[in-house]
């Protein structure tokens, strides 16, 4: 099913804990599933494993589009329904080093995984608060790509020593 080449243990354990049943499941593609719970900060971020997997599904090429504070953004080759949402990229960061992230000088995200969607910012408050994570998921208004996009996402810095 998967070759051993392009699928990391973190993706398939991150796939492994996606039950088929879960609620909703039934309506959402697998990558809107893995997304959604991702972003929703439900559990800690898991960027390189998401990205992979959306890579090795052919949804995201292996280079970013663009690169804005070390946040690395993939257009997606279709757009990806979130329960109403259509998200046009994904973009993130992960500090684990298993994921080749073009790195930008200075602080660095941490562990960031999110989408950008075309849609007004109300419309994505109430799509947060409306059962996908809710004040824990952060939303800009000012996305990269350009005026009319909004982008929303997980940011979990990893514990500090």
């Amino acid at each position: 099913m998967f070759r051993s080449s392009k699928v990391t243990l973190p993706t398939l354990a991150l796939l492994a804990c996606l039950a088929p049943g879960a609620a909703g499941a039934a309506e959402r593609s697998r990558p809107a599933q893995v997304l959604l719970e991702q972003i929703s900060c439900a559990v800690p971020p898991a960027p390189a494993s998401v990205l992979y997997f959306f890579r090795d599904i052919g949804l995201i090429s292996n280079k970013p589009t663009r690169v804005a504070d070390s946040l690395n953004y993939f257009k997606l080759k279709k757009p990806l329904d979130l329960d109403g949402v259509q998200a046009v990229a994904v973009f993130g960061f992960d500090e684990t080093g298993t994921f080749p992230f073009v790195r930008a000088p200075g602080t660095s995200p941490g562990q960031v995984i999110g989408f950008v969607a075309k849609t007004s910012k109300p419309k994505i408050i109430e799509w947060a608060d409306n059962g996908h994570g809710g004040k824990a998921i952060q939303i800009e208004d000012q996305s990269d790509f350009g005026p009319g996009y909004i982008e929303a996402y997980c940011n979990k810095l990893p514990p500090r020593d």
